[in-house]
This record gives C-alpha cells, structure tokens and sequence, in this order.
C-alpha cells in the first residue's frame, strides 16, 4: 500500500490503531516527515478537563509510513527524542 497524504496515513492510523484501543483518543497533531507521519494523541477526556489523572500511559507517538506499515515509538523517551531516534535509524536503514 502506498500512502499519498496525511488524510490517507490519519485514516489508517484511526482504522488499524487507535480502533483497536479501549479508550476515546484524539489526534493532538501530525507531523509528516520523510519516512511518513508520526501522530501525537491523547485522550479526549484530558483535551476536556486537563486532569492528568484522564491520561492514559503508554500513549506514545505512532508513525505511518509511507507503505502503510504503523510503528509505535518507545514512551521511555519523550515523544521529539522519540521521533529523532527513529528518523536517524530510518535514516541510517535508507542511506539517507
């Protein structure tokens, strides 16, 4: 599969992942880089009230890439160090 456009990767990511989770996300932000889209989400509940006890861990930033393929990035880092570390390993994967 090949994704055009962030509409198409934000339909996928909706579709294949956040469809599978238990809670009400929503897309905070997305960010299209080289390698695809990375998504940034929450829950809708947090948007509304801002009570951190509304956040659900694990929450992390998940890449489209541009074949389809849909990667979790680490919650071990905050969410820009997670997304350089895997633009530098896609990087380094591509010869780019």
């Amino acid at each position: 599969m090949d994704v055009r456009n962030a509409t198409e990767a934000e339909t996928i990511f909706r579709t294949q992942f956040l469809s599978t989770l238990k809670h009400d996300f929503v897309i905070l932000e997305t960010q299209e880089r080289d390698f695809g889209w990375v998504f940034l989400y929450t829950t809708r509940r947090y948007v509304e009230t801002r009570d951190p006890s509304t956040l659900v861990p694990g929450s992390g930033p998940v890449v489209v890439l541009r074949d389809g393929e849909i990667m979790p990035l680490t919650t071990s880092a905050p969410p820009d160090l997670a997304i350089a570390a895997f633009e530098e390993e896609w990087r380094k994967a591509h010869g780019r």
